[in-house]
């Protein structure tokens, strides 16, 4: 379930409720800057390249062992200009599984959608506050960490398939 209640929300005075792009147009446009609850990015997710991080896992990760908060692909971060992305490049289901695969324990509380005004589209993420800390790991951790031999619950011991 989304927050209601934003980072956005307080700057703008805004009762609780759902966000939308003017809200984002009009943050962006007065400058807001990023807090432990708000991180503006230009571009897109992109795939964890050379077993380095996954970033947005990272950042979503980061953000829930906080008070949970609003990543807005789209804008600009230091200038915080609106740019927009191209919704025909926003993959939610593979965002999802990076999320899955690379943030332990599982982070159900996280929505993506995108927002628009009919021109122009961000991506939002939304995620709560993590109820135990949380960590993220390489692609390099993710494989070593999935290709161990698992424990059963009769105690035997079995190794995944791959």
């Amino acid at each position: 379930m989304a927050r209601t209640w934003t980072r956005l929300h307080e700057h703008l005075g805004c009762p609780p409720g759902p966000l939308t792009f003017d809200m984002v147009r009009q943050a962006a446009a007065d400058n807001l800057e990023e807090s432990d609850d708000l991180d503006w990015k230009e571009m897109l997710p992109q795939p964890p390249r050379d077993g380095r991080w996954n970033e947005f896992a990272k950042d979503v990760a980061a953000m829930a062992n906080t008070r949970g908060g609003l990543i807005i692909f789209g804008v600009q971060g230091k200038a915080t200009v609106l740019t927009g992305i191209d919704p025909d490049e926003v993959n939610r289901q593979q965002y999802a599984q990076w999320i899955r695969n690379h943030v332990q324990p599982n982070l159900p509380d996280l929505d993506i959608f995108e927002l628009s005004d009919g021109t122009e589209t961000v991506l939002s993420s939304i995620c709560r506050p993590a109820r135990c800390p949380l960590t993220s790991c390489t692609a390099a951790q993710h494989a070593t960490r999935t290709s161990r031999p698992q424990s059963s619950p009769t105690g035997t011991t079995t190794t995944p398939p791959g």
